[in-house]
């Protein structure tokens, strides 16, 4: 199939909050306004990475893997790129949608020479595999997922207002042991799995 693109000039002035919204369809577009303000523009897709995480305990709970919902709830909470990176690269093996987008990040990551900070476009395929995730999420678990997120973006992002000061790489630091616990590549695979319920 023809390639996925990842970098989107609408509708907001962030290209990773773009790729996000890109996934969500044409509902997506409105979860912001248009003149919105990314706080913290570089850590934004860590921390959307982090808001499909949350999302797919509920989808394994829903379809019954407790045990690996249990497991992923213990992680703790996605801070920084690589806690980001570790957690999508249990979907490589993934089909469908969300491993190709995987696979796509991990080609950049590794022609990029694997930087670290201020890579646009690895910040918006990083959008989009979120992106990806609450909308499977949403197709299992209902609407009320789209209001989380929406509530989500707002603490994310200022009306019209000019931006926050640059975080400075300090704060950015993850706290000591985050992103180590690797989620077992089992979690994604039941979430995705989990997109055609079976008939009861």
């Amino acid at each position: 199939g023809a390639a996925r693109e990842y970098l989107h000039a609408e509708p907001t002035r962030s290209p990773v909050l773009n790729a996000f919204l890109s996934e969500l369809g044409a509902e997506g577009r409105a979860l912001v306004p248009a003149n919105v303000h990314v706080f913290h523009e570089h850590t934004l897709a860590p921390r959307l990475v982090e808001l499909a995480r949350q999302r797919v305990v509920s989808m394994l709970l829903a379809v019954g893997r407790t045990d690996v919902a249990l497991t992923l709830a213990q992680m703790p909470p996605i801070a920084n790129e690589r806690a980001a990176r570790l957690f999508m690269r249990q979907a490589v093996h993934v089909g469908g949608d969300l491993g190709a987008i995987t696979r796509d990040y991990g080609r950049h990551y590794r022609r990029s020479g694997s930087p670290d900070h201020d890579d646009q476009r690895a910040g918006c395929i990083m959008a989009t595999f979120a992106g990806r995730l609450i909308a499977m999420a949403e197709k299992l678990l209902g609407p009320h997922v789209r209001a989380e997120v929406r509530a989500e973006l707002e603490r994310l992002t200022s009306q019209g207002s000019p931006p926050a000061r640059r975080t400075r790489a300090s704060e950015l630091r993850a706290p000591q042991g985050a992103g180590r616990a690797v989620t077992p590549a089992a979690a994604l695979d039941a979430a995705t799995s989990a997109r055609r319920p079976r008939g009861r």
